[in-house]
């Protein structure tokens, strides 16, 4: 911890609980670098306290997440079902390599 980063920090208000965490909070899109960018946007966004409004907006978008996610393992269990039914009735009539693509045929 620079002490002088932390007075920065300080200075921005920007309060965070374990400030050794603050390169993933601002590395937006994941990528394991830090763009201007990201720091400027991301430090603008911690400045001060949490607003009530902000704690409805994340709460609104882990609950969209978590319908995507539901949304995609459905998907993914229709198509294993799909996959192992053509597999199965491709092993039974002894044609084909048991793959199956939708749209093509062997």
């Amino acid at each position: 911890n620079d002490p002088e980063v932390e007075r920065l920090l300080d200075d921005l208000d920007i309060a965070m609980a374990d400030r050794s965490e603050l390169f993933d909070v601002l590395d937006a899109d994941g990528d394991g670098r830090l763009e201007v960018q990201e720091v400027t946007r991301g430090l603008l966004k911690l400045r001060g306290s949490a607003e009530k409004s902000d704690m409805v907006a994340c709460l609104l978008a882990v609950r969209n997440l978590q319908g995507m996610f539901v949304q995609f393992q459905d998907e993914l269990q229709d198509l294993r079902h799909m996959t192992m039914t053509d597999k199965t009735l491709t092993d039974k009539s002894g044609e084909g390599d048991g793959l199956f693509i939708a749209g093509v045929s062997d």
